[in-house]
């Protein structure tokens, strides 16, 4: 995955401070949001 991708889906998702669920393919990821 690409981090551009991850942030540009984190974005549309559900954001909670500075970490974010994102769900691509079927599967879900935990992210850090760096800003």
């Amino acid at each position: 995955m690409k981090i551009n991708k991850i942030h540009a889906i984190a974005r549309a998702y559900i954001r909670d401070e500075d970490s974010v669920l994102v769900a691509d393919n079927g599967k879900i990821y935990f992210c850090l949001v760096v800003t």
